[in-house]
């Protein structure tokens, strides 16, 4: 075997031809036992082609499992499409559709509104069906709009802190050399953007963790270096200078986030 090697065309048909058919009968084999299951799929953009990974969660003999069924091609995601191609998928690989108890999904109109959703199709179908709501969506976007009511907009100001110091190659130098006079290992500030929450806490942490060493370095380096630190309310479009406003931030307002 040690003699044995695959290019990537090789690899790939090994992977789509044997691989792939092996280890999804196996998991059929093992759903098919199970009564009742949950289905979860959500669009995912590769290149310029859309697909639709359609997994199932089930009881078997040694717990809970989860695996991907199929993935289903899809130039546009039009609610009837999606639910034909769920329902077909079912049909094709011998599942009894009335054993479907949820639906997994992403929290749009298309899934799971009230009218005309893949959801309400599938309800018409099997009324006890539940609307499983994607929770990991629903808690990061309630906390962005409670961040209204904050006196700093956290989000502003991780960013300009990162693009801060990710544009010079000095900068990054002085802290890393207060990083040693500390002697800490060096923690490189995270880049958050507003368009994945996914960032948003583990950017917080790692300024927190950083708040000692950024404090003592733009003391003594930033001048005039504007981060947008609103002085009245989230949202003002007012900022105040680096050298003096970001060290209470830091040292009051982080620890309590």
């Amino acid at each position: 075997a040690n003699s044995l090697s695959c290019a990537r065309t090789k690899s790939i048909s090994i992977v789509l031809n044997v691989l792939s058919p092996y280890f999804t009968q196996q998991l059929l084999g093992n759903f098919k036992k199970s009564t009742f299951f949950p289905v979860l799929y959500d669009a995912s953009n590769k290149g310029n082609t859309k697909i639709f990974p359609i997994c199932v969660q089930f009881l078997s003999s040694t717990g809970v499992k989860i695996g991907i069924v199929d993935l289903i091609d899809a130039v546009d995601e039009p609610t009837i499409e999606i639910f034909a191609n769920a329902r077909q998928l079912f049909m094709d690989n011998g599942l009894d559709i009335y054993g479907l108890t949820a639906l997994g999904v992403d929290n749009t109109n298309v899934n799971i509104g009230n009218n005309h959703s893949v959801y309400s199709l599938f309800k018409d179908e099997l009324p006890n069906v539940f609307k499983g709501n994607c929770y990991s969506h629903i808690l990061p976007n309630s906390v962005k709009y409670a961040h209204n009511e904050l006196l700093i907009d956290v989000e502003k100001v991780l960013i300009s802190v990162c693009y801060h110091y990710s544009r010079s190659a000095k900068r990054v130098d002085e802290l890393k050399q207060y990083y040693g006079f500390y002697e800490q290992d060096f923690k490189v500030i995270l880049k958050h953007t507003k368009l994945r929450w996914l960032s948003l806490y583990l950017s917080i942490e790692r300024l927190v963790e950083a708040s000692n060493d950024l404090k003592q370095n733009t003391l003594s380096t930033v001048q005039c270096v504007e981060f947008g630190i609103p002085s009245c309310h989230y949202g003002s479009n007012d900022s105040t200078h680096i050298g003096k406003n970001l060290v209470p931030f830091l040292s009051i307002y982080i620890p309590h986030l």
